[in-house]
């Protein structure tokens, strides 16, 4: 018992050093509230307000966009086309393939079920914006593979930017995002089965 009481007083003695350390550090702070005392009246309701302002600014800002964390996300417009793809005369079932959808707003969210049994990418890409899209990512693109961690299957439904003219993200419900570049030439793929 005797060995812990010797211990016990240098180590209480030991918090007010720490705290007077601290103290120390922060001593600039200190000056703030004497600083505000001593502004005058106009002064101080001038900062105020100009401060409340540039939060209400800065939160509307933040809650209206609509690629931000609040904004609404929107039903995909109506389809341009009804012939999805054509059958290839040759072997392997292979089609050619046509975009369907209706062109998109750019930096609105576009509700989208993307199909992932196959991977990201395969074998069209996301039909948006009247194109197909292809990945990003070199191990999904035009590949038959598991999607990467962070999306769900078989399929996944999350939402879709336009993010500029030849760049579109697929945001997914499980927390992934999926970056794509707009596809230009003609596709002939197989189907995914």
């Amino acid at each position: 018992m005797d060995r812990w009481r010797r211990l016990a007083p240098s180590g209480i003695d030991r918090w007010p050093r720490i705290a007077a350390a601290l103290i120390g550090r922060l001593s600039p702070l200190r000056r703030v509230p004497g600083l505000l005392w001593r502004m005058p009246t106009q002064a101080k309701a001038a900062a105020t307000g100009v401060i409340v302002v540039l939060l209400v600014i800065a939160s509307v800002l933040f809650v209206r966009n609509p690629a931000g964390p609040f904004g609404r996300i929107e039903p995909l417009p109506p389809s341009d086309g009804t012939h999805t793809r054509i059958p290839v005369l040759g072997p392997g079932h292979r089609f050619l393939f046509f975009p369907v959808s209706g062109r998109v707003t750019a930096g609105l969210k576009y509700r989208y079920v993307l199909l992932t049994h196959c991977g990201l990418d395969y074998p069209t890409g996301p039909d948006f914006d009247g194109s197909f899209w292809d990945a990003v990512d070199s191990m999904q693109r035009d590949k038959l593979t598991n999607p990467p961690p962070g999306f769900a299957q078989p399929e996944d439904v999350g939402y879709m930017i336009l993010v500029s003219p030849d760049t579109a993200e697929f945001h997914s419900s499980a927390g992934g995002v999926a970056r794509y570049t707009r596809r230009t030439k003609a596709l002939i793929a197989g189907l995914c089965i």
